[in-house]
């Protein structure tokens, strides 16, 4: 039962983390550079390369995070294990302050690449604007989490598709310059 979780968690990050993937380099696109340096002070997401770009990037980060509705990795044994995972709530609980804090750095990356806000030391105001802007992503995954059904493979599998088809139509759109 355990090695089923595992391959369904494997199947889920290869497959559906191409979005986020996508929703990461779009905004270099039009800049012609690879430097983050490059994209720091420059609104993207108000271009339609950017709006097809930010929703691909937020479907690859609800996929990667595992939330609902794509949190089909645990299995049946995972319900019925109880005691033996109340065993290991040291583990869980650093797994669960790894995964907020993932939540918190992808939201944060987003501010930095797809609104120009990076979090500078030296200025606090684009700190705590960065943050704001990073405190939204959990927000949103929450409303996204609370209306949807968990989905199956064969659910996952095209929306996953269409996500990264979502992310190169904002490919292309970017290399046109729209």
């Amino acid at each position: 039962m355990e090695q089923l979780g595992g391959i369904r968690a494997y199947k889920l990050i290869t497959i559906g983390s191409f979005p986020l993937y996508i929703g990461m380099v779009l905004p270099f696109i039009p800049k012609s550079s690879i430097y983050l340096d490059s994209v720091i002070g420059s609104n993207f997401l108000f271009s339609l390369a950017g709006i097809f770009g930010a929703m691909a990037y937020f479907i690859g980060y609800v996929v990667l995070l595992g939330e609902y509705p794509f949190s089909i990795m645990h299995t049946k044994a995972d319900v019925i294990e109880g005691p033996t995972m109340e065993y290991s709530g040291k583990y869980r609980a650093i797994y669960l302050s790894v995964k907020e804090l993932l939540m918190i750095t992808l939201g944060s990356l987003f501010a930095t690449l797809y609104l120009g806000i990076f979090p500078d030391v030296n200025n606090p105001i684009t700190i705590i604007e960065n943050f704001a802007v990073a405190l939204i992503f959990p927000l949103l995954s929450t409303i996204v989490g609370a209306y949807t059904p968990v989905l199956t493979f064969r659910q996952i599998y095209p929306i996953s598709i269409y996500a990264t088809a979502i992310g190169f139509i904002g490919v292309i759109l970017a290399l046109l310059g729209i």
